[in-house]
């Protein structure tokens, strides 16, 4: 059942040894942290507890409440404790049950009813279904607003709503967790806004600020922060929530699988601040115990742009993690968590003209990972020089407004605000000054004089409304390039599949790529170098037949790309100088018609004969197809396995790595890392391509980073390991901010080639 996502947080499962016991060191470090934290809280809180929830509720609400939150009763035992009807105490429960508590009726065989408080998490495992009737579905997803926290990001969401979700055809938008801010703990309260410290503050707040929408619905799936509530209380903050907005809809907690036309997606939250070592460890223990498979898991909570895409055999769910919509808190800068900003859509694209919906999940589901990161707005949930009416307020009003705000303290004495306006040619005295502070408090502003300080404190104070960022969606997202990213493809290994390789080639080309980049292992490497044996593997003995075998299969997409002044493209031209060492020069063309080139490296298998004999098989296949292939190695030959290049004005390193592989953000994140050490590429939108490893994997931080697959047949090699390569391809499309050089959209889709590829062997075997 779908339980077992819970019980997965304590299982282990086989990884290098280092990741495993570091991340689950943390993992229960963090789980122990929040009992002790929270259980302190609990005791010395909990009569400030009562006193709040009483404010909320009527005498005779807050009688029932109190008797059932020590255990279940029956409506004949209440109606007499009470001295009501039993008419009234159903009434009174269902009222308490609209004001966001748990209240449930059961009958027992005997015909007695009971009522009980549920205290505990609430995962529904039926299916949600979605009806839309559009071909392409656009599911939105966010996580981790926060509503009731001073870093939550809600004029940036509002943005989201109104420039992306409402304009561009988005059928319907899910919450996974984090909706509020939750129970505080005594380490965390530093973070709340004032007053907004108890769940049923937090809920007006909620209704009142998260965006509204007449033209699809939001489903919220309540997370660990919203069953802080829940526990002792039985307060579901979501049905309050929702249960005050048409357009909200309440989708149970920790997980939920909704079915789109038989897809089917399961969001979850099974985290709050998780902080393992490497990031996709979490996501990849639940993967494996899953039960039943989705199609499709997205995770929330996690505050992490990653996807692992699904292969068949060995990883049937594409699984996807979303960023978030609140800044580091204090609590997380302390535990080295750093929660990215944005949101995630989902496009499902069903087939034409079929009236039974169906859908080719290996090729047809793009995912749209958004980057908001640099857009975050300082201070968002208090009030500031826009949200105070300056319109009788002249003559340095607005100065004074923007420099209380830009002190820390908030605090300027009388003279100092004197002395700034003279130099900005506002001649005032103290008195003046006090009369223009007047009318800056007559306008909404909150400032006070400090008898004790001498000084004026501006006091912040929560904003009655938020507004969207004045951002147009063309500037955040302007396009950039559309390119396509493999490695290990293993030309003239007796386990090649170039015919494979062909077709993804020509369907990428179909769908608009301007470039392939392939991250190593072009080919099998020559027969006598490698390891032993390795002449058993190949298909021809001799440098010149494997070199005149690579060039006849190597893949030549029939489609052209087209350059004009408003999409110029560029060019790599193979030259020699005149010690006859080649380089390459870039022409940027604004018209003409022009086959696609692939930018390639060496991978440890073609290096082979570069350190038994200096010489690279992929060097020599660039030099045989100057008009199709850009050799990104160094022509010294130093290193073969790096290289980079800009082509749409993205930077583009291509690395084929080594080593064994635990978790699969291991190896990129240090790459990651690595890179950032460099500078390589700083201030240019950049994309990093791995090769090695036969499977798939995607970060977004700053830059894109993709773990490439293969295409190859299983070996010896892999049989020994138990290994199963994952077989296909990026196509991917970069959307970017041109003026701060990042990169704010990646709508990825893996191609999942492996079908294909069975299939065609099965072909050859008969």
């Amino acid at each position: 059942m779908q339980r077992k996502s819970k019980r997965v947080l304590g299982e282990e499962q086989v990884l290098d040894p280092d990741d495993r016991n570091i991340d689950e060191d943390i993992e229960n470090e963090d789980r122990e942290e929040e009992e002790e934290v929270t259980e302190k809280k609990s005791r010395s809180k909990g009569e400030k507890n009562e006193v709040e929830r009483s404010r909320t509720l009527s005498d005779e609400e807050n009688a029932l409440h109190k008797l059932l939150k020590k255990s279940p009763k029956s409506l004949t035992w209440l109606s007499n404790t009470l001295s009501m009807p039993k008419t009234g105490v159903t009434a009174l429960a269902d009222r308490l049950a609209k004001k966001g508590y748990d209240v449930r009726f059961k009958d027992r065989a005997n015909g007695e009813r009971i009522i009980f408080l549920n205290t505990e998490e609430n995962i529904e495992l039926d299916s949600f279904k979605i009806e839309e009737a559009s071909r392409k579905i656009r599911i939105a997803v966010i996580s981790g607003p926060r509503f009731g926290l001073k870093q939550s990001q809600v004029s940036l969401l509002r943005w989201a709503y109104e420039e992306d979700f409402e304009k561009h055809n988005i059928n319907c938008v899910l919450v996974l967790g984090e909706l509020v801010a939750g129970k505080p703990t005594e380490t965390s309260l530093v973070d709340y806004l004032p007053g907004l410290e108890d769940p049923e503050a937090q809920v007006e707040y909620a209704v009142k600020h998260m965006p509204r929408s007449n033209n699809f619905k939001t489903y919220i799936l309540g997370g660990r922060r919203e069953l802080s509530m829940r526990s002792g209380e039985g307060f579901d903050v979501i049905r309050a929530i929702c249960s005050a907005r048409e357009d909200l809809v309440a989708a149970g907690e920790l997980e939920r699988t909704f079915d789109f036309h038989g897809v089917t997606l399961r969001g979850l939250c099974p985290w709050d601040d998780n902080s393992p070592k490497t990031l996709s460890y979490g996501v990849e223990k639940i993967l494996k115990t899953m039960d039943p498979i989705p199609d499709i898991a997205v995770f929330g909570g996690m505050g992490q742009r990653q996807e692992i895409p699904c292969d068949g055999p060995e990883q049937k769910t594409l699984a996807i993690t979303v960023p978030s919509f609140h800044t580091q808190t204090r609590r997380e800068s302390k535990k080295g968590i750093n929660p990215r900003l944005g949101y995630t859509i989902i496009e499902l694209d069903f087939d034409e003209g079929v009236e039974e919906r169906k859908i080719d999940l290996a090729k047809n589901v793009h995912v749209h990972h958004i980057n908001l990161d640099q857009y975050a707005v300082k201070n968002d949930w208090a009030k500031g020089v826009d949200d105070v009416d300056l319109s009788k307020v002249l003559n340095g009003g607005r100065l004074v407004m923007e420099w209380l705000l830009k002190e820390k303290d908030g605090a300027i004495s009388a003279g100092e605000l004197t002395r700034r306006l003279a130099a900005a040619g506002h001649n005032k005295s103290k008195q003046e000054v006090k009369e223009l502070i007047g009318r800056l408090c007559a306008g909404g502003a909150n400032i006070q004089w400090r008898t004790d300080e001498k000084r004026f404190r501006l006091v912040r104070e929560h904003k009655d409304q938020f507004k969207a960022p004045a951002m147009k969606y063309e500037d955040v997202f302007a396009p950039l390039t559309k390119a396509a990213s493999k490695a290990c493809t293993h030309l003239d290994s007796k386990q090649e599949m170039p015919e494979v390789w062909a077709v993804a080639c020509d369907e990428a080309m179909r769908d608009g790529v301007r470039a392939f980049f392939h991250a190593g292992d072009v080919t099998d490497g020559p027969g006598r170098t490698g390891y032993r044996g390795h002449i058993n593997d190949v298909k021809h003995v001799g440098v010149d037949n494997q070199q005149d075998h690579c060039w006849a299969v190597f893949p030549r997409p029939g489609a052209f790309i087209e350059a004009t002044p408003e999409r110029p493209l560029e060019r790599g031209y193979l030259h020699f100088d005149k010690e006859g060492k080649f380089y390459y020069e870039i022409v940027k063309h604004t018209d003409g018609k022009f086959t696609v080139q692939f930018f390639i490296i060496n991978g440890n298998h073609d290096e082979w004969g570069v350190t038994d004999n200096g010489y690279s098989p992929v060097r020599g296949l660039a030099l045989r197809m100057p008009g199709e292939l850009v050799y990104l190695g160094q022509a010294d030959g130093s290193i073969t396995i790096d290289g980079s290049v800009i082509f749409d004005g993205v930077f583009n390193r291509l690395t084929h790595g080594g080593g064994g592989i635990g978790t699969l953000s291991a190896k990129v994140q240090k790459f990651i890392a690595a890179h950032r050490a460099e500078g390589l590429g700083r201030g240019l939108p950049t994309v990093l391509h791995l090769g090695n490893w036969h499977t798939a994997y995607m970060l977004f931080q700053d830059e894109v980073a993709m773990l490439d697959a293969c295409f190859k047949y299983k070996d010896a090699f892999h049989v020994r390991l138990g290994l199963v390569s994952k077989v296909g391809l990026y196509v991917y499309e970069l959307f970017g901010d041109k003026k701060k050089g990042n990169i704010t959209r990646a709508v990825m889709n893996f191609r999942n080639y492996r079908p294909l590829a069975n299939q065609m062997k099965n072909k050859t075997v008969k």
